[in-house]
Order: structure tokens, then C-alpha cells, then sequence
């Protein structure tokens, strides 16, 4: 029983990073109009939306409570804009990029 509630957690950990990755490749788009360069987001989105499908695939297989929501750039786009704007200027190392303190939307 332990052993799936820490696969559990480690399976919600990844939809979240997931997520957050999202709103990072959207808001690293916001400055730049290249179409190659969109066209190379574009691809780095769907895959991390299909490592979603598979995260909530071994979620659905070991019994896992499934996330309420549907995965969404605007999730964390707030912070994931900072970070942009922060390396934008040249300070790709700013505390704003520290996807541990990247707070949801809806929990503020």
C-alpha cells in the first residue's frame, strides 16, 4: 500500500512539472515571432502533453486519484511569464524561474 501511495505521489509530481513546463514553452514564445522557432515549441508541447497521457495512464492502472484538472498553460503562466521576462533581461538564474515556488492559478 505504501509503495503505490508513493507512486502515486510521484505520478501527480510529474503531471504538475508537466504543467508548469506547459506555461514555460508558452511564455517562452511571447517575445519571439520566428516560425521555426514556434514550430519547435509546438513540438515540445505535444510532447509533454503526451507524457501527461502517459502519467495519467499509470495513474489509471495502479489506482491512482486522477488531477480534477485538465492540464492548461494557464496553470502557471503568472509565474512562468516572470521567469521569461527575468531572462528576457538577462537573469536566467532569477529566483522567478524556480519551478518549486511556481504557485497555480487557482490557489491564489
Amino acid at each position: 500500500m505504501a509503495q503505490r501511495v508513493d507512486q502515486c505521489a510521484f505520478y501527480e509530481n510529474a503531471y504538475i512539472s508537466s504543467n508548469k513546463h506547459l506555461s514555460s514553452i508558452w511564455a517562452d514564445g511571447i517575445a519571439d515571432d520566428s516560425a521555426p522557432r514556434e514550430t519547435n515549441r509546438q513540438l515540445r508541447a505535444l510532447n509533454a502533453r503526451m507524457e501527461q497521457l502517459i502519467v495519467i495512464q499509470q495513474m489509471q492502472s495502479i489506482g491512482c486519484k486522477l488531477p480534477e484538472q485538465i492540464s492548461s498553460v494557464g496553470h502557471y503562466l503568472s509565474p512562468a511569464l516572470d521567469c521569461a521576462t527575468a531572462t528576457l533581461r538577462g537573469n536566467s538564474e532569477s529566483p522567478k524561474c524556480d519551478r518549486n515556488t511556481w504557485v497555480p492559478a487557482t490557489d491564489e
